[in-house]
């Protein structure tokens, strides 16, 4: 790709599908871009793209877009996220595990020591994947203990390969497992879930993510204050035909690749497909390209340059979801990870980054309340999330200060239930739960509430199981008659 300017028009261009995103991926990365024109490039636009700690700008470039600036304070994840460290809540005590691939164990990132790296016969070639996804973990839960384990994600056991390092981690004692990919076979998934669960570890991957989670940008003005815009969404999933889109699909997960060049790599060095059919194969991915490299496609007609807007039928459908079904979005966009040499800015997000967000955030919430599950974690999440109007319907974004506030809260509520039962005030003399603490004044006076609203709930109860028994007295009266 050679590009000697760039716009605004261009990103929006990226952004709506109608031009390849690989700009907004990994485009300025490493790069040299000093003597690109991007006087009409503003520095809202340029938050939209991604360049890391060797991209190259020229004095001109540095003074209207700070990328240092933008780099070192988007290391920093949520405000909501930095008032509970300091608070004290940053996941110390806990102990985590991350299932990616193979990282360099020489980055910065493992100089504060809470990162182990565990090595294994299948660990497969370095990569920067998993460096992004563990330092994504590490800026949530700072001070937790974090074991990696890396595996080769080319290897066609790769199955095999995950479930032996779950069970590894089960037999370490770790309770939370963020992995940002998942199984192929399904039996496997279900066989590892309910080993999982008898040992009460939770697995957080792709499907468990995405049943209640999603990913939004994060900008910060120049005043400080955060605004959490959607993430445009992913066109693959928005405009692809269903069956076009899982075809391709099912094909980079038999060869455990992520894009067309290694698929086709793949496909010529398999010797299970006949030499006169792979360039068969091979011309049909290429006529596709653009549908995968864009990631628009129209009709049976081929590929068209479509904005990846939804449709008006897909917006009032978002309007009629409830609260309760609505997806809570994780501020992933507009972050800075760790990367090879250094950090990366990235404007973009996906679930791989986030999901190690969302595990963070769980083992912030298992700090206050360690027997917390998953589901209900969600639940709470969901009932204490910001809620944004956008183009006419609510987005909930989540508030990670609301929902331990509100675990906190629950938890004192047991506590004071679970003295209140054993009637044992004379041996009382304070409860600490989470970062409060209750007095004998405070158990008294909220039992004394719960003994009230009993009374009132048995009285109801009481005039209800009448009411019961005069109507069917009655209907029997009129049965004789």
């Amino acid at each position: 790709m050679y590009i000697t300017r760039l716009t605004d028009c261009d990103v929006q261009d990226m952004l709506d599908g109608k031009v390849s995103n690989y700009l907004l991926r990994e485009g300025l990365c490493g790069r040299d871009i000093s003597q690109w024109d991007l006087s009409d490039l503003s520095p809202e636009f340029f938050k939209k793209l991604c360049f890391d700690s060797n991209t190259k700008f020229s004095k001109e470039q540095i003074q209207k877009f700070n990328p240092k600036k933008l780099l070192e304070m988007a290391k920093k994840p949520s405000q909501d996220i930095g008032r509970l460290h300091s608070k004290g809540i940053t996941g110390q005590g806990l102990n985590l595990a991350v299932i990616d691939t193979n990282i360099d164990s020489k980055h910065e990132i493992f100089l504060n020591g809470n990162i182990h790296m565990k090595s294994s016969n299948n660990m497969g070639e370095v990569e920067p994947h998993g460096l992004t996804v563990v330092s994504a973990l590490s800026q949530i839960v700072p001070d937790a203990q974090v074991d990696y384990y890396p595996y080769d994600k080319t290897n066609k056991n790769k199955d095999n390969i995950i479930e032996e390092l779950i069970d590894e981690i089960i037999e370490s004692g770790v309770k939370i497992i963020s992995m940002s990919s998942s199984f192929n076979s399904e039996e496997i998934r279900k066989r590892v879930l309910d080993r999982c669960e008898k040992a009460g570890v939770t697995l957080i991957d792709q499907p468990t993510f995405v049943k209640h989670f999603t990913f939004c940008f994060r900008n910060i003005d120049e005043n400080g204050k955060e605004y959490f815009e959607e993430a445009f969404m992913e066109p693959e999933t928005a405009s692809l035909p269903k069956a076009k889109w899982e075809e391709y699909q099912s094909l980079l997960e038999k060869y455990c690749v992520e894009d067309r060049k290694s698929l086709s790599e793949k496909i010529k060095l398999d010797s299970n497909i006949k030499e006169e059919v792979k360039p068969i194969i091979l011309e049909r991915l290429e006529n596709f390209g653009e549908l995968f490299d864009c990631k628009s496609y129209e009709g049976e007609g081929g590929v068209r340059h479509i904005s990846k807007q939804k449709t008006i039928q897909e917006e009032k459908e978002r309007k009629n979801v409830s609260r309760a079904e609505k997806p809570i979005e994780i501020p992933c966009g507009g972050r800075s990870f760790a990367a090879p040499g250094g950090y990366k800015y990235w404007g973009s997000c996906s679930n791989s980054y986030t999901i190690p967000q969302i595990a963070g955030i769980f083992a912030l919430a298992r700090q206050i309340s360690p027997n917390l599950s998953f589901e209900q974690f969600s639940k709470i999440a969901n009932q204490t999330s910001m809620q944004i109007a956008s183009d006419g319907y609510d987005r909930l974004v989540i508030s990670p200060e609301n929902l331990i506030e509100q675990i906190k809260q629950l938890e004192e509520l047991k506590k004071i239930k679970l003295f209140h039962d054993q009637k044992s005030d004379e041996n009382f003399q304070t409860i600490k739960t989470g970062l409060h603490t209750i007095t004998k004044a405070d158990v008294v006076r909220i039992a004394k509430k719960v003994e009230v609203v009993m009374e009132k709930e048995n009285a109801m109860e009481d005039r209800a199981r009448e009411e019961r028994d005069m109507e069917s007295e009655l209907k029997l009266t009129l049965m004789l008659y």
